[in-house]
């Protein structure tokens, strides 16, 4: 089965990054959304995990994190905001991936949350 990654950022270019670094790193199949458009593909649950990039502001895209949260996804958060490199508050457990993507974090994130979630062992 191949991975199917939802990849969320208000940046197409920066979208279109991620989407080549896990195509390459991983093989998974990526889709790029706007947060605007996020809640329709939550809708359709045709991906195994999220990339959301939050920026520096959780409350601005705090709607769209409560729904990903509920529909029980694994999240993977992007942003540039050192702040959050150790995590998010109320949101322990979740990884976050600072950009500039570099080193395979990015990938490295996203496996792991689908071997933790998604891929048989």
């Amino acid at each position: 089965m191949t991975p199917r990654v939802l990849v969320v950022d208000g940046e197409y270019l920066i979208a279109m990054d991620a989407e080549q670094i896990l195509t390459t790193g991983l093989r998974c199949e990526v889709t790029i959304s706007s947060p605007a458009n996020c809640p329709a593909h939550l809708g359709r649950k045709d991906f195994d995990t999220v990339v959301l990039d939050i920026g520096a502001d959780l409350k601005r895209h705090a709607a769209l994190i409560d729904g990903l949260v509920e529909s029980r996804v694994p999240i993977v958060f992007s942003t540039t905001c050192v702040d959050y490199a150790d995590g998010l508050p109320g949101l322990c457990g979740y990884p976050v991936v600072l950009k500039p993507y570099g080193d395979g974090n990015l990938v490295a994130a996203v496996q792991a949350a689908l071997e933790r979630y998604v891929l048989p062992t």
